[in-house]
């Protein structure tokens, strides 16, 4: 008998012992039943939710909802004492204790009587029961309780229901279409703000409410003066009784093809005191263990991850407080790149480019911050943050590509090998300080920031082209590049706030920094023993230094009332670009200054009504590499040129939003439309030659521009939510083509639907359907017109037959046409699940997972770029068998 046979003997064995015992445990549970009654009209009670949960710590046991009697019925529960709990909107809340034993089955808590409750309050009536969604100005706050998340969730499983707010594969959260820069646990950051961590490693069951909202900069915050700086935030406040206790998760899983995932989390709470442990080591792409992943998403590729990382805070006399982070993450990632792209030069001239890339890639990340915090007195504060990062990177690649003219008339075909090892660190400091004067918001700031890098590479690359049109010939590149970059910069500021009426502020900034940067780079061409030769490529080697310093002078303007808040800026900028080219004793200077005004109106037109608007200009200065007089190849095919008469770019940013919130039906609709114009917008100019090769030099033009508007609706109901996210992208590029210029306009029409419904404790499922509609048109001598239509279905389905026992299934399926080969593509990824949980306070989870049931193992992309459109496919793990234990502790 074989091995695989034997595992899976093991497994089916382990399955049964664990249903057998539970059905076991199952046969000496209980029932708990009673009526549920208005004491003065009695009202339809119909459809309210009863709640029993462990009289102990608390822990929620089962649901039910009244009939049109009032009658409520809990199943199969096991012997203890037990409260009822009853909310009902507009009554009293009531709870009744409970207990029930082995003697008595079935339990009878009687008719149990609310009584409605109402204050007014200046007209406003208030409720003791929370509404699900409540508005508080520009916060939209839910109630974790109103939306049912399923035993030992996490708070990620718990933000998936919320309406409005969509997770996506790599952990990022969206918000009304919007990225969530900030995630906060009670108004500070939980490992230093890492979001996947924090939302992966908290349980729902601690988290009382999560607020949504725009927040104001650290400095605002310390010194009471809005400064105009807004960041997307949410932050997660925790139940009264959960800020002191010990809880965290241990689990396990092991699957057919040698597939494995350890992995465990400690939080030791103590009101403001926390320590936290999170480790996870696995080869199978899980989303149990995928808290570390830091490449891509868990589908993309074949991964293997681990991560050790640690939290800590604590306050340290009255006013002063620290907390600190340490994460370390290690992955490697196998992958597999179909690429066809097909380019589009003049309406007689079009190339499709096959390639196939085969990667081996090695990370290695450690992360280091503290941070120190507090106040000399009630009106010096002073703030610290130092952080330390430390990374290494070892890449392989194979690349197989081949280039047709229209299609049919093969141009050449490659092989490129191209080996990768380089390391690199980052160590920075920053230092606020603010000083409040006795005149009524007048403050006085002081900033300094340092961060300097150090990076070293190795890149070998050996390259065989075979040219076969227009005429048939060799070449071969087999070259070594060892590359050092470095870089150090310091800036420091003082700013003056003056209130100069009520409601009025000035704000004088004066701001220096200095930028220094080193590029030294050797290029050796390489012999057939692959060792360096006696002479080294020096029109590809080069040495550079670059110096800027920049002065800043700032003017801003606010007024702040009840209902809007105005900012208008002006900055002065005086820079300095000098380039040092080691190699040929020549010296580049650049010298800019730049007038930028801006403006921020923030306007709540009535309850509920808020408008925005916003303009600005920026500037944005050449690379250094973009500047270096240089020509620089790794296989010949492309060949990239520098150019030192590069212009500064000029950036107008214009914004537009309007956001309604709806308190009688908890609805929000959002509205943003963003334009952007470019001004010597740094683009390309590509030479086509005849046999194929890319020649690339940086140039400005004028003329880019991106017009950008989307509408947001989100609304929750009766155990639902619903939301609809839809854009429309305008993006025109121009650049040049074989000396012409070439006008490039993208339009994406994007749309996304989505429902959340938790039927009742035993079913739940969540629907999502995205859309994305792609039109180009390329401009030279002729108009040429390619488009394409994605399409992507996502199901999440959880069923409970039996309290203790669930069901799920997971469905991804995507389908994508007119793409650039030209064929439709279709990828369903379906994946089920069968568990129970065990123990009667349900703290082990077992589950038995099925992944990619159809074996797909490919994830499907497309993008549009200047003058192509590329299709690309990633191989995934593919079809496994998995067995997971899950243990979650709480002790609180």
């Amino acid at each position: 008998m074989n091995k695989k046979k034997i595992h899976i003997r093991c497994l089916l064995m382990i399955t049964s012992l664990v249903f057998l015992l539970g059905n076991i445990a199952a046969s000496q549970n209980t029932s708990i039943n009673g009526f549920v009654k208005d004491t003065i009209d009695f009202s339809d009670l119909s459809g309210s939710k009863v709640k029993l949960v462990r009289s102990i710590d608390d822990t929620l046991m089962a649901e039910s909802e009244l009939n049109s009697a009032g009658f409520f019925n809990f199943k199969n529960i096991p012997t203890g004492n037990y409260q009822i709990n009853i909310d009902v909107l507009g009554y009293r809340h009531i709870s009744k204790n409970v207990k029930s034993s082995a003697e008595n089955t079935i339990l009878s808590s009687g008719t149990i009587y609310l009584v409605k409750y109402v204050i007014l309050l200046d007209t406003v009536i208030i409720k003791n029961t929370p509404e699900p969604i409540t508005f508080k100005k520009d916060t939209i706050e839910y109630h974790a309780e109103s939306f049912l998340a399923q035993h030992n969730a996490s708070v990620e499983d718990l933000l998936r229901k919320l309406p409005g707010l969509i997770i996506t594969a790599e952990g990022k959260i969206l918000a009304n279409g919007k990225e969530i820069s900030q995630i906060l646990v009670d108004n500070e950051p939980f490992f230093n703000g890492d979001i996947k961590l924090t939302t992966r490693t908290l349980p729902a069951e601690i988290i009382d409410k999560i607020q949504l909202y725009n927040s104001n900069s650290e400095l605002s915050n310390l010194i009471g003066i809005d400064d105009g700086q807004r960041i997307k935030t949410i932050n997660l406040k925790i139940k009264k009784n959960r800020k002191k206790g010990i809880f965290g998760q241990a689990a396990t899983s092991v699957g057919t093809n040698n597939l494995f995932g350890f992995g465990g989390s400690l939080n030791n709470f103590n009101n403001k005191k926390q320590l936290s442990l999170v480790s996870q080591i696995t080869n199978a792409n899980d989303p149990l263990f995928s808290s570390f992943i830091t490449t891509g998403s868990i589908n993309t590729g074949i991964n293997k991850s681990s991560g050790l990382g640690g939290n800590f805070k604590n306050n340290f006399g009255k006013n002063w407080k620290a907390d600190g982070t340490y994460i370390e993450t290690n992955q490697t990632n196998k992958s597999i790149q179909d690429i066809v792209a097909k380019n589009i030069y003049t309406p007689d001239s079009t190339t499709i480019q096959t390639l196939k890339n085969s990667s081996n890639r090695d990370s290695k990340s450690q992360r280091i911050n503290l941070n120190i915090s507090g106040k000399f007195s009630n009106r010096n504060n002073l703030v610290i943050r130092s952080n330390f990062n430390k990374n290494r990177l070892f890449n392989n690649q194979l690349q197989n590509s081949i280039l047709k003219l229209n299609n049919r008339d093969t141009i050449y075909h490659s092989n490129n090998t191209n080996n990768v090892s380089s390391k690199s660190f980052e160590l920075g400091s920053n230092l606020l300080f603010t000083h409040s004067f006795k005149t009524y918001k007048r403050s006085l700031v002081y900033t300094t920031d340092f961060r300097c890098t150090d990076s070293k590479s190795i890149d070998s690359n050996f390259s065989k082209n075979y040219y076969v049109s227009p005429n048939k010939k060799e070449s071969t590149l087999n070259q070594k590049r060892n590359s050092n970059p470095n870089s150090s910069f310091l800036t420091s500021g003082i700013s003056f706030f003056e209130p100069v009426a009520k409601d009025q502020m000035v704000q004088i900034s004066y701001n220096f920094r200095i930028v220094k940067k080193s590029i030294f780079t050797k290029v050796f061409s390489l012999d057939t023993l692959e060792r360096p030769s006696d002479i080294d490529d020096s029109l590809q080697s080069n040495k550079t230094k670059s110096n800027l310093i920049n002065q800043e002078l700032l003017l801003k303007y606010q007024i702040q009332k009840s209902n809007f808040s105005l900012f208008v800026a002006n900055t002065l900028n005086f820079q300095t670009f000098k380039v040092y080219d080691l190699i040929t004793n020549s010296l580049t200077t650049r010298k800019y200054k730049t007038f930028t005004p801006s403006i921020n109106l923030e306007y709540n037109l009535t309850a509920g009504k808020f408008l925005q608007f916003g303009y600005n200009i920026s500037n944005q200065q050449p690379d250094i590499s973009q500047l270096q007089n240089l020509t620089t190849t790794n296989d010949s095919l492309y060949i990239q040129k520098g150019n030192p008469s590069l212009k500064q770019m000029w950036i107008h940013n214009v914004l537009l939003g309007y956001r309604i919130n709806f308190q009688s039906n908890q609805s929000v609709i959002n509205f943003d439309l963003n334009g952007t114009l470019i001004h010597n917008d740094i683009q390309y100019s590509t030479s086509i030659l005849k046999d194929g090769t890319q020649v690339t030099q940086p140039i400005n033009v004028n003329g880019s521009y991106l017009v950008t508007g989307s509408l947001d609706y989100s609304l929750p109901f009766k155990k639902s939510s619903f939301q609809i996210n839809s854009s429309i992208n305008y993006t025109q590029n121009r650049a040049m083509l074989n000396d012409r210029m070439v006008n490039t306009n993208n339009y994406n029409l994007r749309g996304k639907i989505g429902v959340n419904s938790t039927i009742n404790q035993s079913f739940s499922m969540t629907l999502t359907y995205n859309t994305t509609l792609g039109y180009a048109t390329y401009v030279s001598e002729k108009k040429i017109k390619t488009n394409f239509f994605l399409q992507n279905l996502l199901a999440n389905i959880k069923y409970f037959p039996a309290p203790s026992y669930f069901l799920s299934l997971k469905s991804d399926i995507n389908h994508n046409s007119g793409l650039a080969q030209q064929k439709a593509l279709l990828l369903p990824i379906l994946s089920i699940s069968a568990g129970k949980y065990l123990f009667t306070n349900k703290k082990m989870e077992m589950k038995i997972t099925i992944s990619d049931l159809l074996n797909k193992n490919k994830v499907a992309s497309t993008s549009v770029n200047q003058n192509s459109i590329q299709s690309m496919q990633i191989n995934s793990r593919g079809r496994y068998l998995l067995l997971s234990l899950i243990y979650n502790f709480r002790k609180f």
